[in-house]
């Protein structure tokens, strides 16, 4: 299960095929393909075949800190998310 993130970001699956489910819905993915994920949703994703998916996240700051990216990135839970 993924993590819950603050912003939209742009997702790119090179091959493969994957099942994504989420409270939003269901849906299957085959690559090549491209999605832009909005924030505040989180999913469960199942591998159908091996698969490559590429995320990309804002970095304003340009830090390389890991933390300070995930605090910037990752809600650690909704209550966090809404209080933005």
């Amino acid at each position: 299960i993924g993590k819950i993130h603050r912003h939209s970001h742009l997702n790119v699956m090179t091959f493969g095929s994957l099942e994504i489910v989420s409270t939003f819905g269901h849906d299957i993915k085959v690559g090549p393909d491209m999605w832009q994920s909005e924030a505040g949703i989180q999913r469960n994703v199942l591998g159908l075949t091996d698969a490559q998916i590429i995320t990309m996240h804002a970095n304003p700051t340009d830090t390389q800190d890991l933390a300070e990216l995930e605090a910037f990135l990752i809600a650690p839970d909704y209550t966090a998310l809404e209080k933005l």
